[in-house]
């Protein structure tokens, strides 16, 4: 797989209208680099040794469902690909696949570049896709993506080894605040409520000084933060 991601963010600079789509919604360069964001109207699966990769061949139509969306990998804490999220531009699609593995031991878009600042404030926060952590993680770089609306066992144990507090900053819809509530039966979770948009809509709308303003406003009436 880890051949394909790089592959796949290699083709993204070809298609300057998926980077422009990007820019609109205030994702830079650095950030496609940083989290190897990738891109192709055709995908072909190179040959290798990886034993799930009749799994995901499978799953993905030999890489055919992954077609014309962007590209979003997540890595364990040391960086090893367990799977990616494909997105489409024209409309709210997605194709997820993780790995065996990954199901097991739990899995976030973002958790590599996360973990020294997790380790450093000693809570994490957690957003539901990976646009809102890409906007949240500009003000809180210690913050994961679930890539769905909900935390799972095997999520909670892991983000359960790095720190001792998770705050879930779950969309306002009705998944999100049922995932919220699920949440908070757990130890050490707190729920914050942000409104009625998702954090990548109100970074979008606010632009970054005022996003982040109303990110301190919201947080800090939940959970102390230093500014």
């Amino acid at each position: 797989m880890g051949d394909l991601i790089k592959g796949l963010h290699q083709s993204i600079y070809r298609y300057p209208e998926v980077l422009n789509y990007l820019h609109s919604r205030l994702v830079t360069d650095e950030e496609i680099k940083t989290y190897e964001l990738g891109y192709n109207k055709i995908v072909r699966v190179p040959e290798d040794t990886d034993p799930e990769r009749v799994e995901f061949m499978e799953e993905c139509n030999k890489g055919r469902k992954l077609e014309n969306k962007i590209i979003f990998p997540f890595k364990d804490a040391m960086g090893y690909p367990l799977g990616l999220v494909g997105r489409s531009i024209e409309r709210k699609e997605f194709k997820v696949y993780i790995t065996n593995e990954a199901k097991f031991k739990g899995f976030f878009f973002g958790l590599c570049q996360a973990l020294p600042h997790i380790y450093r404030e000693g809570r994490v926060f957690l957003v539901e896709g990976c646009f809102d952590y890409l906007a949240f993680s500009k003000v809180f770089p210690n913050t994961v993506a679930t890539m769905t609306a909900g935390l799972s066992d095997a999520q909670y144990d892991l983000l359960s080894l790095y720190c001792d507090t998770i705050v879930t900053v779950f969309d306002s819809d009705k998944a999100g605040r049922y995932a919220k509530n699920e949440a908070l039966q757990r130890p050490g979770i707190i729920g914050v409520d942000l409104g009625y948009k998702d954090p990548a809509s109100y970074l979008e709308e606010y632009k970054f000084k005022k996003f982040k303003e109303l990110l301190f406003k919201k947080i800090n009436s939940v959970v102390g933060l230093r500014n």
